[in-house]
């Protein structure tokens, strides 16, 4: 009891963390909706979407990534799509000359993710129930929170899915203004089969956690040198919003977001 006390004391908002948690746990929280900057989402079971629920502002440096990099017409692709907070968001800012292609591997949060574009009427985007590898096939998948879901070498608690390269979802596009990939660590195999995509491609916005990458057998530094041989400069956040360039020699420690920029 003590200890659901104190996880209520740490809230921001402590009724509306209230009110999320009882419609989670009752089942409830699927007749519920809720809009992020003017596109609405379901509270569906899941992690993401009780976050929302609770502080729609909970993705405010994501809302600034498609301010920034995204206009009406330009094409997006979303690589770990999760409840399809990027898609939704970005099929949005892109309109209906727009193209948005998004994966996410795991069958259940990808009822979600189709739940919330429907949800929205949204023709522009290509929503993927497959996820993206250096090679096609199948691979082990772990099913966790919807947020932490990864690809894994456990063949007893896990599931199967397919994987493709993201190449062969490409081929009709002339130019890619933006790619968003937040798989877990398993970043440099995506890119690794995105050889042909990432040369019409103007900006990669990526999840980087130096633990992640370690269990897949390669470190942030090889991600940047596979960046930058295609002619991206990458850069991180730091203060006052300003971006610092990187060498190729960089790694990451804790989780952080990290932009390709041609």
């Amino acid at each position: 009891m003590n200890k659901q006390l104190s996880i209520l004391k740490a809230q921001k908002k402590p009724l509306r963390f209230l009110l999320a948690y009882t419609l989670w746990r009752s089942g409830l929280c699927k007749l519920f909706t809720f809009k992020v900057n003017g596109v609405r989402f379901r509270f569906f079971k899941s992690s993401l979407s009780m976050h929302l629920f609770i502080n729609p502002n909970y993705i405010k440096d994501d809302l600034g990534y498609l301010k920034k990099y995204l206009k009406p017409g330009d094409n997006f692709i979303d690589v770990g799509a999760n409840i399809g907070t990027w898609a939704n968001l970005s099929a949005n800012a892109v309109g209906p000359n727009g193209k948005v292609i998004c994966f996410e591997p795991h069958p259940l949060i990808f009822t979600y993710l189709s739940g919330n574009i429907k949800l929205n009427n949204f023709n522009n985007i290509e929503a993927n129930n497959v996820g993206c590898s250096d090679k096609e096939g199948k691979l082990f998948f772990s099913q966790n929170l919807d947020s932490m879901n990864h690809v894994t070498f456990d063949p007893v608690n896990s599931i199967t899915i397919p994987v493709k390269n993201l190449d062969s979802f490409t081929e009709n596009l002339n130019v890619i203004n933006l790619i968003k990939i937040d798989v877990e660590g398993f970043e440099l195999n995506v890119l690794k089969g995105a050889e042909k995509t990432l040369e019409k491609t103007k900006v990669v916005i990526f999840e980087s956690n130096g633990a992640f990458q370690k269990k897949y057998g390669y470190q942030t530094s090889d991600i940047l040198t596979l960046l930058m041989k295609k002619g991206f400069k990458i850069f991180k956040i730091v203060d006052n919003n300003e971006y610092l360039e990187l060498s190729s020699t960089y790694n990451s420690v804790d989780g952080e977001d990290l932009i390709a920029i041609k």
